[in-house]
């Protein structure tokens, strides 16, 4: 890895296990044969269930599992509380990356994806390259987020959190009562992730959980979510009663520890009916209020016109290749979006000073010729915008410049020609997680 390479990425530690050890879930034998070979042979230990069972910790316990694949077809038909839905929650809260297989021509299977939230997904009939690609990239996310021998995993008690919320939302449901899930970030934590200055992200938001997990009552309970957010769920109460009593929270932790706090909030079942369906809204209020005012966000706080606007996205495509802009022009307006084109780096530089687009799609070749820090100050943060993500358009090689990618804000890849129903699945992931 080299030394150029931007705090956040570089700090990626080494694997922990060798072999990393990949759990392959399908019911189809030719799939797991047409994949297990060629990962064994690369240096993975593979693994395969023609299905699973809820919990998952026995398959962690008996396999030390470092990643999933799971076929798309193991739940067509999937529902609120069954196999699709959880096992993604479950998935995050042990902090194991899923990459789905999906059928481009099943509708059951992408709804499949966009319900389990998968971490990536790649499409039938599988490229065994890209398919290695998305992998490795896959586990170089989470080992970027793996807390190092000199910062203590603060996320003791996260799984039964999930679980508590899980059970007790499946409650409520039945006796027709609110809860609220709320997330607290400290008002310089995501500057200091940007900035590279994790350690300090993480001493903020540890001071937070502290404070919190003294003062808070009623059986309220909590959890640090990562290095920046630290998750509430309050049983049993409206969002109004919530808002007052979290304010309050905020005042006595301002006065006391002088930290200033951003906080939002969302509410069971108006803003969603699993803990999933919460915390993607809580997630997308703290991006809001982030690069606003506000000190604390709920859906209903948001006006009409404002919730209107932000929904009209503008993507800014950046190729010089016409049969690629025709393809992704027409997906994105398929989309509802708004679409902004660009050649070269002074035209997309006029599209970013008149609005800074929600997403960034870049071909590969612009990226060669303008370098990295280019590409890292497009997707930086405007007064009033969240940073721009970015698709890039073909798979870079090497992993010192896959590496500086993700480092650059590359959230995403897409392989040309462009599969229109694909491409639109990436933009929709990347938006809905934007934050």
């Amino acid at each position: 890895m080299v030394a150029a390479v931007d705090p956040i990425i570089s700090s990626i530690p080494a694997p922990t296990r060798e072999p990393r050890r990949v759990l392959l879930v399908s019911p189809d034998e030719d799939l797991i044969e047409e994949l297990t070979d060629p990962l064994e042979e690369i240096g993975y230990a593979v693994s395969h269930q023609r299905e699973v069972e809820l919990p998952l910790e026995k398959y962690i316990d008996e396999w030390e599992v470092d990643a999933w694949i799971v076929d798309g077809g193991l739940s067509s038909t999937p529902e609120p509380g069954g196999f699709a839905a959880e096992l993604p929650v479950e998935l995050h809260a042990l902090n194991i990356p899923l990459l789905a297989v999906i059928d481009p021509q099943s509708e059951p299977e992408w709804r499949m994806l966009r319900m389990s939230s998968a971490d990536d997904f790649i499409c039938k009939p599988v490229d065994l390259d890209e398919l290695m690609f998305r992998l490795q990239v896959l586990l170089w996310r989470f080992d970027s987020h793996t807390i190092s021998a000199d910062h203590p995993e603060p996320r003791t008690g996260l799984t039964e959190f999930v679980h508590y919320v899980q059970a007790d939302l499946a409650f409520r449901a039945q006796e027709n009562r609110t809860s609220v899930l709320s997330l607290a970030e400290g008002r310089k934590a995501w500057d200091h992730v940007l900035g590279g200055r994790d350690s300090e992200a993480e001493s903020l938001t540890e001071e937070i959980y502290r404070f919190f997990a003294m003062n808070l009552r009623r059986a309220d309970r909590l959890a640090r979510l990562d290095q920046t957010r630290v998750m509430i769920y309050e049983p049993d109460r409206s969002l109004n009663y919530a808002e007052i009593s979290l304010a309050l929270l905020r005042e006595e932790l301002e006065s006391s520890l002088g930290v200033s706090l951003i906080l939002s909030l969302a509410e069971f079942p108006k803003d969603g009916s699993s803990f999933t369906a919460l915390l993607s809204c809580a997630e997308e209020m703290l991006a809001r209020a982030r690069y606003r005012t506000d000190d604390l966000m709920s859906r209903s706080q948001l006006k009409s016109e404002t919730r209107e606007q932000d929904t009209i996205h503008n993507i800014l495509v950046m190729t010089d290749d016409a049969m690629t802009v025709e393809a992704l022009r027409s997906s994105i307006r398929a989309l509802g979006f708004e679409v902004s084109l660009a050649t070269d780096m002074l035209g997309a530089g006029r599209v970013m000073e008149r609005r800074p687009p929600s997403l960034l799609i870049v071909d590969h070749q612009r990226v060669e010729k303008y370098g990295m820090r280019w590409l890292r100050e497009m997707g930086s943060p405007r007064p009033g915008y969240a940073p721009a993500p970015v698709l890039m358009l073909n798979f870079p090689t090497g992993e010192d410049e896959v590496l500086q990618s993700l480092d650059s804000g590359v959230k995403d890849f897409a392989a040309t020609p462009i599969k229109p129903r694909e491409i639109e699945a990436r933009i929709e992931r990347i938006l809905l997680h934007r934050n």
